[in-house]
Parts: structure tokens; sequence; C-alpha cells
């Protein structure tokens, strides 16, 4: 059974609000689109939460209209509408992920709802948290109910992104979909990185496909661009999702770490560190917890012989084994395999992610390894995990969508011969 695990937690309070969200929707008129060339006519982009600009753990009206697909819909001069949340957003983003501290303060609600009036015409059909599978189907017995599926509701009215693409019948598609297939893993908290929440290269091939197929009955998509999953494991860099530190890093700061609070031992990081990849919530817990003990010695709370520091274990259950990193990333090059061949036979433009990634790996600043910050760095709190990536050190910066947006208009104007400006 495949299992899914949200990159962001919502909280099931949000089902209550969910009758509030479609309340006034509009019947204006829909006039038909212009476009810079006839393949862009009618625009959809379809995904996950990176497709819709979610950044540092929320998403509001202003990181939606950063994300790429709005970039691209700008280029092609084309119109497209997204369906807007307030702000400060549902859930509004971090300010401090070390704080978790939220846009709005603890009044802020957490979903803010959707503005009004709801458009009858969306093009941005991006579910956070959503798999291969849910493009097109939310009831397959494979999937597990989880928090981001109120984003089925908040976003679509409850609509599969195939089911409302059939409403607008678009001549162009971006796709951009596998991150959560096999991120559900890494993002386990009973068991990070369990081989068994990974959708097998196979299974998620199948759906892939039969997801197409859905796409093909609409009868209107002339062209389209495939996404592929960006590469996980950047060598010293370690990952580029640095949401999961190198162990080797911590081995590395907790020398740091006893230097800057000397004579105290605080905190010990097991040699086992030294292979494996950290949840921020088990390394971020840890630290948190040493330095509330350092804290306590130094007010005066506790006798500094009373002090026991705080073990980073690396127990297998709270990381991501060696082994179960480089599974993690072999199926995601599976699946890149897959969908470059599909898109190859169809005819269709491929853009694969990895060489900005890549050239982004050897800039300074680009990836942070955390904890591998100097406090004194002002950055340290506004770039936790580097300029590519937002505060929750999983999605793209907005800097880094402009350069994914760019990549992707390239790789359509080499297929398509058209000429969108980045």
């Amino acid at each position: 059974m495949i299992r899914r695990t949200s990159p962001i937690r919502l909280g099931w309070a949000l089902v209550a609000v969910l009758p509030l969200v479609f309340a006034g929707c509009d019947d204006e008129t829909v006039n038909e689109p212009t476009a810079v060339d006839p393949l862009f006519v009618r625009y959809a982009s379809m995904g996950n939460s990176l497709t819709a600009g979610l950044q540092s753990g929320g998403l509001n009206d202003s990181l939606q209209n950063q994300a790429y697909p709005v970039l691209l819909a700008e280029a092609m001069e084309t119109d497209f509408t997204v369906p807007l949340l307030r702000s400060p957003g549902c859930p509004p983003p971090y300010v401090n992920i070390f704080t978790q501290e939220r846009l709005g303060g603890a009044a802020a609600p957490p979903c803010a709802l959707r503005q009004e009036p709801v458009p009858t015409r969306i093009n941005q059909l991006a579910i956070p948290g959503a798999e291969v599978l849910e493009l097109f189907d939310y009831f397959d017995t494979d999937l597990i109910p989880s928090a981001t599926d109120a984003f089925k509701t908040f976003l679509l009215g409850g609509r599969t992104p195939v089911q409302a693409a059939a409403e607008i019948r678009p001549t162009f598609v971006s796709i951009q979909v596998g991150s959560n297939d096999v991120l559900a893993a890494g993002l386990d908290e009973n068991n990070a990185g369990d081989p068994a929440l990974v959708t097998p290269p196979a299974v998620f091939a199948e759906r892939f496909d039969a997801m197409l197929d859905s796409l093909d009955a609409i009868g209107s998509i002339d062209g389209a661009v495939v996404i592929g999953v960006q590469p996980l494991v950047l060598g010293t860099v370690g990952a580029s999702v640095p949401y999961f530190s190198p162990g080797a890093a911590w081995l590395q700061f907790e020398q740091v770490f006893d230097g800057m609070t000397a004579p105290l031992n605080a905190l010990d990081v097991a040699l086992g560190c030294a292979t494996v990849f950290v949840p921020f919530p088990v390394g971020g817990g840890t630290l948190a917890a040493a330095r509330a003990k350092v804290d306590s010695v130094q007010g005066g709370l506790l006798p500094p012989q009373d002090l026991v520091p705080a073990v980073l274990s690396c127990e297998d259950a709270q990381v991501i084994t060696a082994a179960e990193i480089q599974n993690i990333a072999a199926a995601a090059a599976q699946y890149n395999v897959h969908m470059q061949q599909v898109a190859d036979a169809r005819g269709w433009a491929y853009y694969d992610p990895a060489p900005v990634f890549t050239q982004l790996a050897g800039t300074a600043g680009a990836f942070r390894p955390f904890p591998a910050f100097d406090p004194a760095d002002p950055q340290h709190e506004t770039q936790p995990f580097g300029f590519a990536l937002s505060l929750d050190g999983i999605h793209w910066s907005t800097l880094l969508h402009e350069q994914i947006a760019a990549g992707i208009a390239n790789a359509i104007d080499d297929q398509y011969g058209t000429s969108l400006s980045p």
C-alpha cells in the first residue's frame, strides 16, 4: 500500500471550514484568451506544491503569483487564472523556522480561505501534496487521507486536476509530478526513508500513463512539457532538499557547538550519523534541547554537573540511511527516464532540472546543509537552507522559480520552435 505524507502539516481543523471556501462563486462570462502563439491559447499547469508556489511551509496569493507556471504564462502572453488564497495564507508561511513563527503571528487563522469572487476558469491546477495518482484519481484505495487533501477542495473544488483541465480544454499543459512519490518516505515521522513508502517505478509508470490517457480524452491538447524530478543528492553539498541534512554536517557542528558553549557539553552526535541524512525536526529538535540545557545552566537553573547532553543518536527510524537515500534517488531517476521517454514519443518537450541544481550546488550559499551555519551570519535566520530554498528547506525560493521557469521556456522553444522570453 502507498502512503502519502505531506510536505506541510495543515491540521484537520481546516476541514471544518471547507464549505465556506466556494461561497459566492462568480458566473461571469468567459472570453476566449489570446497568446503569443496559438499553441498557448489555453495553458494549464498540473503538479504539486512546487508547481503551486508553496514556500516556507505556506501558501498565499503573493507566493502563488511567484510560481514558475505564472512566469511561463506571462512569457506565453496568455491568460492564466490562479485560485488565489487570501493573505496571510493557507497556512501562512513561516517567517522564522526556528521559532515556528508564521506570517500574521499567533492571531492569524490556520487558513485565510480563497479570494472572492471565485473565477469560473482556472488554469493553475496544482495540488500541494499530490502524487501522480492524484492528478486523475482521488479515490484509489492505495491513497490514505492526508492533511493536504484540504487543498483539493480549497483550490479546485474537489475536482482532480484532469477534471479541472477538461473544463478549460487546454491547448498546452505543463506536468510536474513524482516528487511526492519519493519524498513521502523521507517525510514519514515513524520511519524516515521507509522503502515501502516509495512508489515503485513500475507502478509510477503505469499511473503516469493512465493520467496521460485521461488527458488525451479531453481532445484539445496540442503540446506539453513534462518536468522531471529534481536530483536529491548533490555530492558534497548533500541534498538539494536541505530539510534532510547530511549527518556528517552534524558531527562537524557538534565541535562548533561545544566550542560556543564551553566548558559545557550539551550536545552529543553519535558516530553512526556520518553516513545518514537527518530530517530537520529530528536534528533541530535535538539542537533545541541542547540549547535549552545550556540556557538552564547559564541562567542558574541547572548545576553544570547535572547537565546531561542531548543526544542525536541517528537511530534508523529517525534518519534516512545511505541505502534508503539511494533507493529514493534511484526511484526518482527511473521516474524521469520513463517521463522523458513518454514525452519524446509524443513529441512533447521535457525539462530536466538536474543541470540548474548541479550549477547551484557549486554556488556558495545556494544550499546550506543544516546545521552548518554561522550564528553571527544574519542569513542564519533569513536563509537557513540557502538562497535557493525557502524557509522550510524543501520548497523553492522565488529566485529558483525564476531559474526553473527560464529553463522550461528554453525546453519548450527547443521542441516547438517558439520564442518565449524567460
